[in-house]
Order: C-alpha cells, then sequence, then structure tokens
C-alpha cells in the first residue's frame, strides 16, 4: 500500500504520468489561421531540447494548462526532443494558446523505496473524500473513516468505537478514551495532536505521528515501526514496540524496557562442512537443505542496510563464532542476495572461517532508536547491537545492559552509587570525557580514542583497546592481550605488561637426536606425537614471535628460544 501526493498540474482530475524526462519545451505559433490547434509541425520550433526522455507519447501543455499530445522517437538515442524527432500530432489541442508548450511530467510523486513486480501484478488508484466536521461533532459507535481524513478541531468518540484510517489527522487535546471504548487505531501515518488521551492497551499502526506534543498514554501498548514521539514523553509501564523509532529530548521511561529485542532475523540454517574462506557465498551454498543465494528475515520482515550479526550456534572449527557484517540492500529489497563469490551484498569476513559440518548460523539485525538529549531509563534497560546515541543520556536510575557495536556521546556519565552497566560487550565506542565507576569491566576492542575519559580504580580491559593521547590511569589496571595507547599516557601505578600472554600447557618431551625441525620435537612428546600446540584459557597465538622454553638446559642446544610463528590458517593454533 502506498499513499502518494497527486498534483493535478492542468486540472482534468486525471492522473497524467507522461515520459519520464525533464526539461523539454516547444514554442508553439498559430499559423493555421488562429484556429488554436497545433495542426502543423511547423507550428512548434525547439526551444529547450531537456533530458532523459524515452521514445512514446510526449503530453506537452500551454500556460493555460491546455494538452498536446504528439508522438515521438529518439533518433539518436540521446535522451533530448527535436522537432525534427516528433513523429504524428496525436492530439491537437484546442484553444491552444501561443507560447511555450512544456513537456507534462509525472502528477504522482515518486514512490519512498523501489518496487519490483513479477509480471503478475495489477494496481488500483483510490482515493477517499475528506470531510469537513465542526468542533464536537458526535460519532454513533461503528463509525468509520476515509483515508487522509483530517480534524481541525476535537471531535466526540464517546459513543463507542471508531475505525480509523491511513493517513488520518487529529486535533490537539483529542480524548479517545472512554469507559468499554476500543478505537481502531491500527493503520499507518495516522497524526495525532499535542495532549491526546487514550486508554490502555492500545495499538497504533506503523508511522504513528505523536510529537507535536506529550500524550497520556495508559498501561501497556503497541506502537508499529517508525513512531515518533515529543519532547518529555513519559512511559509509565512497558510498551511494545517495533523496529526503529524516534524519541524526543528529555523521554522518560519508568519501566525498563528490552530495546535489544526489537530485531529481525531470519530462520535457523545448518551449514555443512566449508574450507576456510571469507566468502560467505561459499558458506551459503554449503547449506545442509541446499545451495542459498538469498536469505529473508522472519515474519515478513526486511533487513535494511547497516551492519548485520550472523552468528554460528557453536564455535567454528576455526573463525569467529559472532560476526558483525556489513550487508548493502543494493535492490532495496530487504533480502540478502549472495548470487555468487563477487555478486554479494554481504562484505567479506574479516577473518577466514572453517565449518566441520556441524554448525548452523542464523542473521540478526537489532533495530536502532533515535533518542533525544536526557533520555532517562528505568533500571534494567537492555539496548540493541549497534544503538548510536547522538547526545548524553540519563542512565541514572539503574543498571543499563549495553551491547556490541554500540556508540556514546561525548560527556557521557556512567557513574552513579550502587550502579553497576554491563559494558562486557565488543566493539563498544565511547565518547570523550566520560565518567565510570570504579571495577568496570570491559569487552574487547573498547574504543575510548575520542578522547580523555576519567576511570576510577582498577577496571578490567578486553583486548584490542584503544585510548587517547593524555589518558591517566590512576591505578593498576588489568589489560587483556594487545592494546593501543596514545601519546603521553600516564601510568601512575606499575603495571606488568609482561604478564599479558598467551601460554600452552607443559609437554613431555622424550628423548630427541640432534634436529632443527620442530615437528620432530613434537613428535619426541612423552605419550605419543603431536601436530598442534595451542594456548590454555581458550587463548589464540598470533603471527610473531613466540618463545619456547625448556624447563632444564637441553643436551645441546638453546634452553630459550625465540621462534617466528606463522599463524598460516588463521586459526590460533
Amino acid at each position: 500500500i502506498h499513499d502518494i501526493v497527486f498534483t493535478d498540474a492542468n486540472k482534468d482530475g486525471i492522473i497524467n504520468c507522461a515520459n519520464s524526462g525533464t526539461g523539454a519545451i516547444f514554442t508553439f505559433t498559430d499559423d493555421g489561421g488562429s484556429d488554436g490547434t497545433v495542426s502543423s509541425l511547423a507550428e512548434l520550433t525547439d526551444k529547450t531540447a531537456g533530458s532523459g526522455y524515452e521514445s512514446g507519447i510526449l503530453n506537452l501543455t500551454d500556460s493555460a494548462g491546455v494538452i498536446v499530445v504528439l508522438s515521438w522517437i529518439d533518433d539518436d538515442a540521446d535522451g533530448q526532443i527535436l522537432q525534427s524527432e516528433i513523429n504524428t500530432i496525436t492530439t491537437a489541442g484546442t484553444g491552444v494558446t501561443n507560447g511555450d508548450l512544456t513537456m507534462a511530467t509525472c502528477e504522482l510523486a515518486d514512490l519512498a523505496s523501489p518496487v519490483t513486480f513479477a509480471g503478475t501484478a495489477t494496481i488500483t488508484f483510490e482515493q477517499d473524500s475528506v470531510q469537513t466536521f465542526g468542533l464536537g461533532t458526535e460519532f454513533a459507535d461503528g463509525t468509520s473513516f476515509g483515508n487522509e481524513q483530517t480534524f481541525a478541531t476535537t471531535m466526540d468518540f464517546s459513543e463507542g468505537d471508531m475505525t480509523f484510517a491511513d493517513g488520518m489527522e487529529f486535533a490537539d487535546a483529542q480524548d479517545f478514551s472512554g469507559v468499554g471504548i476500543d478505537h481502531d487505531f491500527a493503520h499507518e501515518e495516522i497524526v495525532y495532536g499535542s495532549g491526546s488521551t487514550f486508554n490502555t492497551a492500545e495499538t497504533f499502526g506503523d508511522e504513528a505521528d505523536f510529537d507535536d506534543g506529550v500524550q497520556t498514554f495508559a498501561g501497556t501498548n503497541v506502537f508499529g515501526e517508525d513512531a515518533s514521539f515529543a519532547d518529555s514523553q513519559t512511559f509509565t509501564a512497558v510498551q511494545t514496540f517495533d523496529g526503529s523509532n524516534t524519541f524526543g529530548a528529555g523521554v522518560d521511561f519508568n519501566a525498563a524496557q528490552n530495546f535489544g529485542a526489537l530485531e529481525e532475523t531470519s530462520a535457523d540454517i545448518p551449514i555443512g562442512v566449508v574450507a576456510s574462506t571469507v566468502k560467505w557465498f561459499d558458506v551459503l551454498q554449503s547449506a545442509d537443505d541446499g545451495a542459498l543465494d538469498e536469505i529473508s528475515a522472519l515474519a515478513l520482515g526486511d533487513f535494511d542496510t547497516g551492519v548485520l550479526y550472523i552468528d554460528f550456534d557453536t564455535a567454528p572449527t576455526l573463525g569467529e563464532q559472532v560476526n558483525d557484517v556489513v550487508f548493502t540492500d543494493s535492490n532495496n529489497n530487504g533480502v540478502i542476495d549472495c548470487i555468487a563469490v563477487d555478486n554479494c551484498e554481504l562484505a567479506d569476513l574479516a577473518i577466514p572461517v572453517t565449518l566441520d559440518g556441524t554448525e548452523s548460523l542464523t542473521f540478526e539485525q537489532d533495530s536502532v532508536q533515535t533518542f533525544g538529549l536526557g533520555t532517562e531509563f528505568a533500571d534494567g534497560t537492555s539496548f540493541g547491537n549497534e544503538q548510536t546515541f547522538a547526545t548524553t543520556m540519563d542512565f541514572s536510575e539503574g543498571d543499563m545492559t549495553f551491547a556490541d557495536g554500540m556508540e556514546f556521546a561525548d560527556a557521557q556519565d556512567f557513574s552513579g552509587v550502587g550502579i553497576d552497566h554491563d559494558f562486557a560487550h565488543e566493539e563498544i565506542v565511547y565518547g570523550s570525557g566520560s565518567t565510570f565507576n570504579t571495577a568496570e569491566t570491559f569487552g574487547d576492542e573498547a574504543d575510548f580514542d575520542d578522547g580523555v575519559q576519567t576511570f576510577a580504580g582498577t577496571n578490567v580491559f578486553g583486548e584490542d583497546a584503544s585510548f587517547a593521547d593524555s589518558q591517566t590511569f590512576t591505578a593498576v589496571q588489568t589489560f587483556d592481550g594487545s592494546n593501543t595507547f596514545g601519546a603521553g599516557v600516564d601510568f601512575n601505578a606499575a603495571q606488568n605488561f609482561g604478564a599479558l600472554e598467551e601460554t600452552s600447557n607443559p609437554i613431555t618431551i622424550d628423548a630427541v637426536a640432534s634436529t632443527l625441525e620442530w615437528a620432530d620435537i613434537f613428535d619426541g612428546a612423552n605419550g605419543g606425537a603431536i601436530d598442534t600446540v595451542s594456548a590454555i584459557n581458550s587463548g589464540t597465538f598470533s603471527t610473531g614471535v613466540v618463545y619456547a622454553d625448556y624447563n632444564a638446559s637441553p643436551v645441546l642446544g638453546e634452553q630459550v628460544n625465540d621462534v617466528v610463528f606463522t599463524d598460516s590458517n588463521n586459526n590460533g593454533i
């Protein structure tokens, strides 16, 4: 269903949709005895050729809106209209005025998103008649309204249930409440005036517009996607939102919302054996139920251009279990199309994956909300992956559960007595000047390099964290793996960076003859030859130098050996 703006440019009451080009103009000189018709092509001279036109029917209008219809063949395929290319005069017009004849454009506004037809669709155009109702008009139970109906003043809907329609607009201070009343608001793009009052447990359609002012919502309600709310709106109970929505400044959520549950997800997809690859096409071709070239969201949902999370149910043989991947919906169909190695809407994996045939995967995309300055969240609120805050929020009411890929504004205050936010998620970006409580635990790839942060006491940082120039650490910190520190960082307390290591379990080696080959040494492992060495505690070894140390001096050779390790299959072993 599409609501489209129609402009009846020539006042004929017909939807005219002419050739798709722009800018073509002929000059008309009535040489046929001033009969007001285009009786000959000689009466037309070129003025502006325009661009982007296709051979076919041309509709032209004079200054009074009189229509002249011509047929045209673009002889040189340049999209420009010349008088010499006009084939026939189909409609000569009546009372055509001397002067410019302008090529008519389509009187329908463009679609908001592209549409593709399989060849079996039919289209119906419908326009409801809009009524004008005076103040306080009283409607009986069961009244229905047409699309785009507008009320300039408040109405009386207290007599029973009303069926509203798409695109309606209500006045400020409209009262929709009443004992036993159940109006039908489940329609799209309805605009509600400031100060409206509703019963509890209402269901609103997509693109509901409440941003004229604060509304009075009772209890829990259901809101379709793309709803918008005004500054200072308060929600006294948990609400059921769908998709992405826009909340004004100072909105107050009195109850814990799980924004992380607002997501599109695919069905579970079992995958067969896959050799090391960074190409999602290779993975999808190995699906147990047959090769896949497209992935759809469940429940008629759509995936949008942006970041998707593609998760395996168990850790793969090699590679990451959770993968954040850029999806580009190049054809705007809301489906992940992946039809060839070099024609896939999913970006390549950063780390190759190898599968043994026991894994399955799901595609997930959380809906990102737009929150205004100072939005207040209740204790226990959860957020979705990739949620971004353009301004500072109020997280002071209790503990928040953050998520992978989130991004916070500068000067965000996360501190507070008794507050324990959950930062243990990957790739969170923190704005400059953030303030934290002591003893926080941050996930891998935490990004603090926008500016200096205020850390209190000792904290735990996952691997691959990054810090800004001039950052100060007033106490010993617990770092993991490799991290990046900007210029002029100040460690006020002694850090043991030598303790940040990956190590294997001790390996007892039996007698080995003189050799330079590590494979020979591994063959001498007590209890049987080995061909892999893993780091303990789920750690991984990275390409570079490793130290292979004996607990005592060997008969011949060095006790401590620095050896170049090349992780050719990127498995960390």
